[in-house]
């Protein structure tokens, strides 16, 4: 009996759709199934205009924490060939989890297969967009300039991952 496969409507932005077309077809000779399996992402997915990419979805530069189907969470940034880091959990998008994590939501789940050819299932646990993909841009504003009925500063938030590649105060 085959296993089942699991192919959920991924979602990416029209010029990150672009670059990984080219990305994809650039590769594929070099990259090999990775590169087939972005392309094919790529192919089948729902393309969106620039800057609507609901903030649930992973886009580049996202990152990312899924749980594996042997039970293990993985926190990871995807990112461009390029920009590859394993030190900072920096994963390419040319890579067989890679482009399997690329365009899901939060809560779904994915079959993807391994350099090895072995299949693999993974469920998006969680997803912060790095980059601003939707609304209006952010910007430090001095207390002054916000009413006195927000003048209150809320309480901390924890972030959902860690700030361990924060620099801190020093660096400014």
């Amino acid at each position: 009996m085959r296993p089942h496969t699991l192919r959920p409507q991924i979602i990416v932005t029209q010029s990150e759709h672009r670059k990984l077309l080219m990305l994809a077809a650039s590769s594929t000779g070099s990259a090999g199934p990775a590169a087939d399996s972005l392309l094919a992402e790529m192919e089948r997915a729902e393309v969106v205009p620039d800057g609507k990419l609901p903030p649930d979805v992973v886009g580049m530069g996202a990152r990312v924490r899924y749980r594996s189907d042997r039970d293990e969470i993985v926190e990871v940034e995807l990112v461009y060939p390029s920009e590859v880091d394993v030190a900072k959990s920096r994963i390419s998008v040319l890579t067989p989890v890679g482009a399997a994590l690329i365009g899901l939501r939060t809560g779904q789940s994915i079959t993807w297969e391994s350099g090895d050819g072995k299949g693999n299932v993974l469920t998006v646990l969680l997803v912060v967009n790095v980059l601003a993909r939707s609304g209006p841009a952010l910007r430090l504003v001095s207390r002054q300039e916000l009413p006195e009925s927000r003048a209150v500063v809320p309480p901390a938030v924890p972030l959902p991952f860690g700030d361990d590649d924060d620099p801190g105060p020093s660096a400014a």
